[in-house]
């Protein structure tokens, strides 16, 4: 019996899994969340043969209100933005002949060192597939990242 719940999140983790999302948001993001991110995802609904929450961490690089995330679960990164104090992606993670599409929303609080939110997301290969909803809690290493945000000094941007 195959585990899909875990193979999302263990293979193509998704706080943080995520390809290509292209907003040019207008909103500057609220906070630094630059840092290693404890992240756990527990079920809120399946269709799955079989589904289980996981836990993982993911590193976070942000300038301006961009964001790449590297999760530990796989050497694939993504890109994600920030929007005041939201943190979105979606993409599509492929492996083997299943594909995976994942769609993210985390709200930031605790002056960046916590995040709340979930995850939606379609498992399909040959002859199956199923889609569910996790929630998603994150905490920051280290608390809070009070540097500023990169990639918003005017100077850094120049050159």
């Amino acid at each position: 019996m195959k585990t899909y719940g875990r193979f999302f999140f263990v293979t193509a983790t998704a706080m943080l899994a995520l390809a290509g999302c292209g907003s040019d948001s207008t909103t500057p993001a609220a906070f630094n969340v630059n840092g290693v991110w404890d992240v756990s995802e527990s079920i809120l609904q399946c269709n799955c043969t079989s589904c289980d929450s996981s836990s993982y961490t993911v590193t976070v690089t942000q300038s301006g209100n961009k964001l790449t995330v590297a999760p530990s679960t796989t050497s694939q990164t993504f890109t994600g933005t920030m929007n005041g104090d939201v943190i979105s992606w979606d993409g599509t993670i492929k492996s083997g002949e299943a594909t995976i599409n994942v769609s993210m929303s985390l709200t930031v609080t605790d002056n960046g060192a916590k995040f709340t939110g979930t995850s939606s997301w379609t498992y399909s290969e040959p002859g199956y597939s199923c889609s569910g909803q996790n929630k998603v809690e994150g905490t920051r290493q280290g608390g809070a990242n009070t540097n500023p945000i990169p990639g918003t000094n005017p100077e850094e941007m120049e050159g």
